[in-house]
């Protein structure tokens, strides 16, 4: 399968969840869906500054090998900010899990 192929599916229920994160809940959100080679469909960035990557799944839905192999790469590179989500909720307690972390991300880059 090709970059594209994997890149052209999105699951059914993306849209209603990125609308409720977005709209309702008011986080930032990128659609990286279109990515491709497993990279997850979307970033959120939590409240204290942190980028959850989620790979959304519709209900009975399983990750790819590429999904599989890119959320390995990101264990073992010390990133844990990655879930596979069904629902709203499951993204809501993604998040919550997320801002439970206390670190400080650096606004303003000096020399």
């Amino acid at each position: 399968m090709s970059h594209s192929d994997y890149a052209k599916n999105i699951d059914t229920n993306h849209a209603a969840i990125r609308k409720h994160i977005r709209d309702e809940l008011h986080y930032e959100w990128v659609d990286t869906f279109r990515s491709g080679f497993g990279f997850p469909d979307a970033i959120v960035i939590a409240r204290n500054g942190i980028p959850v990557m989620l790979e959304i799944k519709s209900p009975g839905k399983g990750q790819n090998a590429n999904e599989i192999e890119f959320q390995e790469r990101m264990k073992k590179a010390g990133y844990w900010f990655y879930f596979v989500v069904y629902s709203v909720e499951d993204v809501k307690r993604a998040i919550e899990h997320v801002e439970e972390y206390k670190i400080e991300v650096k606004r303003e880059w000096s020399e």
